[in-house]
């Protein structure tokens, strides 16, 4: 965790009732968070603009800030010093609004950083930090992913997203590249190309790797045979399963229970 986080002020769901217009043309000294539940003005580049509801962006230190309510005034917001060669590589385009599909867990951690940053309880300068790392990390993410999605169309994303997510989560089930195109209504060669192109890496790939890590973890318990652990991970040929076992570990894949199995040999 960067050691040198510090946060100034936290606030959520701040409703704003004297002010109704936050104008830093130097900045505010500092990086800022901010989500927007309901519309708000904002200017950028000379221009006004209005943003739609749940908006967020990121300012930096320097950066010129100048928004206002439509009509009310609303916002949860974190002020924070990091170091800046941590903030460049997160690859955050800053002063520029983007809408995360998750932002009820993006503002759940403001309220988070906020509750820790007050509380005098055991380690709640650290669970504050660990609060506002996550909510960075999730924000690079989107911006890692928000124009290739934007390519491809954000229902064309979501729909991959949650297809990696069944695959990987039901690694044992023996998928076939040809399913998985089915089930995105894609071509076998469009989904492999969207897939590598969301992901950075072929289905093919991130399943057997998603096997690898279990089938390590299954047989450090040495109530379990080597067959019985390439079985939970999805192989239904162990002899393939000690292949690339060997290959991505470098030894042999050992077992110690004596269980029977209907593997092929």
């Amino acid at each position: 965790m960067n050691s040198n986080f510090k946060i100034s002020r936290c606030g959520y769901m701040i409703k704003e009732r004297e002010n109704n217009l936050i104008y830093r043309p130097d900045g505010s000294g500092d990086y800022l968070f901010l989500f927007f539940p309901e519309g708000m003005y904002i200017t950028l580049d000379g221009q006004e603009f209005l943003l739609r509801k749940h908006a967020c962006i990121f300012y930096a230190p320097q950066d010129y800030q100048r928004f206002r309510g439509c009509p009310v005034f609303v916002n949860s917001y974190v002020h924070f010093t990091a170091e800046k060669t941590y903030m460049d590589s997160l690859h955050i385009s800053f002063g520029q609004p983007f809408y995360p599909g998750n932002y009820e867990i993006l503002n759940h951690l403001i309220l988070e950083i906020q509750r820790e940053n007050i509380s005098c309880n055991m380690y709640a300068e650290e669970l504050a930090y660990l609060a506002l790392q996550k909510l960075l990390l999730l924000s690079s993410r989107q911006f890692a992913f928000q124009s290739s999605a934007e390519l491809a169309g954000n229902a064309v994303w979501q729909q991959m997203e949650q297809l990696r997510l069944e695959m990987l989560t039901n690694y044992d089930y023996p998928w076939t590249m040809q399913e998985l195109a089915d089930k995105a209504a894609m071509s076998r060669s469009r989904f492999y190309a969207c897939y590598k192109e969301f992901f950075g890496a072929s289905p093919k790939a991130e399943l057997l790797e998603t096997r690898m890590a279990e089938a390590k973890l299954i047989l450090t318990n040495k109530a379990i045979t080597v067959q019985e652990a390439a079985l939970k991970c999805g192989f239904e040929n162990l002899s393939h399963f000690t292949r690339y076992y060997k290959k991505y570990y470098g030894v042999a894949a050992r077992g110690g229970g004596r269980g029977k199995s209907k593997i092929k040999k």
